[in-house]
């Protein structure tokens, strides 16, 4: 079987990524922010204290990826995965699991400009309470571009990852996307993706 991560910092076109794909080669696709955000509609909780459905989620997630695994059937996973959360990752694999990883990236303070043009016009789920990330996504994208990863990195299962560049979503080339998950071989390869001229 096939997992497909689809990793990356805020705002960087996971999500959209992920949903093309699954399209595009007919596979499941998972979420931890399509859990996440029913468990914030039904609770009572103020998002200031966010980590008791964040936990839940992440808890739910892992049981949706394990599930996969175990009745062997590919899957596209999709989640800004950090801290604990390669640890568990790995926890659910096996020797039966072809990893191949697909990191989301842009240039310059694209995805910060991005991740608050999406809160501020409301079609952000209230559940996320981006405004209180502002500083320390500003932080993170400007250490980025001079090469400072802080805190969002390729998690580096096997040496088959691709970085895609999202700063212009209609350059991103799907072809080649969906090439390099095809030719998923026993033998790992690194590459690539950047905008076109």
């Amino acid at each position: 079987m096939q997992l497909i991560i689809v990793s990356g910092p805020e705002a960087t076109g996971k999500t959209a990524i992920g949903k093309v794909l699954a399209e595009r080669l007919g596979i499941a696709y998972e979420s931890k922010d399509a859990i996440k955000e029913p468990m914030y509609d039904v609770g009572a909780r103020s998002t200031w204290n966010f980590s008791w459905y964040e936990n839940l989620a992440k808890d739910e997630f892992f049981k949706i990826i394990e599930s996969y695994i175990a009745r062997n059937e590919s899957v596209i996973i999709e989640s800004n995965f950090y801290g604990s959360d390669k640890k568990r990752l790995a926890a659910c694999l096996n020797d039966r699991v072809v990893v191949n990883e697909l990191f989301c990236k842009t240039k310059g303070l694209v995805s910060f400009r991005r991740f608050v043009a999406r809160n501020e016009s409301g079609r952000r789920h209230p559940g996320h309470h981006d405004r209180r990330w502002y500083a320390s996504v500003l932080f993170g994208s400007v250490f980025r571009i001079i090469g400072v990863n802080l805190l969002y990195k390729p998690l580096h299962f096997s040496d088959r990852i691709l970085f895609v560049d999202t700063t212009d979503f209609l350059k991103v080339d799907y072809d080649t996307i969906v090439d390099f998950v095809q030719q998923a071989s026993p033998k790992p390869a690194r590459k690539a993706l950047w905008n076109k001229n």
